[in-house]
């Protein structure tokens, strides 16, 4: 995903996800980068360069075949900090999801079409 993004790569310690063991590393860079490495050679952002400055963290854990098995995202929105994390079970299988109990999980769309609304009506670009 980050290839050709210029990011820093830390190898943390080795953990288990499942029953698998992993490899974790620590992706850092910044959001413009990642907007510009998903849109090719797009801009994909109209965001200004504040927000294209920001720092975006992603922790991989990954198997002994490369695999991803687990991601976690960690942004700013403008009411704070948000942690994502999903495990990818299987690559070939349909896969059960449990959702935890709250306040371990929240959803966020609410805060995410304020924050789309509100830049709607401060740059008129809908």
């Amino acid at each position: 995903m980050l290839a050709g993004s210029d990011p820093t790569i830390e190898k943390l310690a080795a953990a288990r996800v499942g029953e698998l063991r992993t490899q974790r590393y620590r992706v850092t860079t910044t959001y413009g980068r990642v907007l510009d490495v998903l849109a090719g050679d797009d801009d994909a952002s109209p965001c200004d360069a504040r927000d294209r400055a920001a720092r975006f963290a992603a922790e991989l854990w990954i198997d002994r075949h490369n695999l991803i098995r687990r991601v976690r995202l960690r942004y700013r929105l403008v009411d704070g900090l948000t942690v994502e994390t999903r495990d990818i079970t299987s690559y070939d299988r349909a896969v059960r999801i449990t959702v935890p109990s709250a306040p371990t999980v929240g959803d966020v769309t609410d805060r995410v079409l304020k924050l789309t609304d509100s830049a709607c009506k401060t740059t008129n670009d809908c």
